[in-house]
This record gives structure tokens, C-alpha cells and sequence, in this order.
């Protein structure tokens, strides 16, 4: 029984490991978000999370910044988080001027081995703004 218990384990072990293993990139860094579509109103800020997830190559590598090239009225701010330095808050923020239309905006490494950096691209749809009126 005691060998059943040790199998099971090993290859569950085995299987984790295996899950594990595929997320990370064979070189380089990958960007990860759980969103990549976002829906924004004009002047409401939206904040969502970017991880860099590293391969086994780049761990200890050192990085620069993230940027977005965005068109006029939208932008799109980057802040490292101090404890975890893999850990972007990206803030999006639509202003008056924005025009109500769908874009596709990459998201790219800045400065230091920001070749390294597989860019991901997302998608902004502006909402228009309504107005509910009671007649």
C-alpha cells in the first residue's frame, strides 16, 4: 500500500511540475494580464494588474519600464509595485477629448533589455456616456 501512496505521489508530482513548467517562456520575458479587453467611459480611470513572467534564462535580468504608444484622449500610466518588481498597476484613463471608437494599443518593454520583452496587445473600446432622463 505504502508503494501505491509513493507512485501516486511521484506522479502527481511529476504532472504539477510539468503544468508549471509550460507557462514560462523558453527566453525572455512574456507580459501576462487576466484582461486584455477593456471597455472605458469618458473620464473614469480603469486599473488592472501586468506581470512579467520570466524564463528560467532571464531571472535575475534587469528591466526597464513598460509603455503603450496611445492615440489622443487615452493614456496609459505604468506603476511598478514596490514589493514585487514583475508586478505593473496599468492605469487607463480616457478624457473629453477621446473619440468613441475601438483600438488596439501595444504594450512593449522601455529602455534596459527591453528586447527581452514580448509585448502584448490590448484592446480599448470607448463606451459612449448616457444619459438617462425621466419623462
Amino acid at each position: 500500500m505504502k508503494s501505491i501512496s509513493t507512485t501516486f505521489f511521484v506522479i502527481l508530482l511529476l504532472f504539477t511540475t510539468n503544468i508549471m513548467s509550460q507557462d514560462l517562456p523558453k527566453e525572455g520575458v512574456i507580459l501576462a494580464m487576466k484582461e486584455k479587453s477593456f471597455n472605458l467611459q469618458r473620464g473614469v480611470s480603469m486599473t488592472t494588474s501586468v506581470e512579467l513572467v520570466r524564463s528560467k534564462i532571464c531571472r535575475k535580468t534587469k528591466f526597464g519600464e513598460l509603455s503603450a504608444r496611445t492615440p489622443d484622449g487615452i493614456t496609459i500610466n505604468f506603476e511598478q509595485d514596490n514589493i514585487n518588481a514583475d508586478l505593473y498597476l496599468m492605469t487607463l484613463h480616457a478624457d473629453e477629448s477621446a473619440t468613441k471608437d475601438s483600438y488596439s494599443i501595444i504594450i512593449k518593454g522601455k529602455g534596459d533589455n527591453a528586447h527581452k520583452i514580448r509585448g502584448v496587445a490590448i484592446k480599448v473600446s470607448l463606451a459612449q456616456n448616457q444619459i438617462v432622463t425621466n419623462q
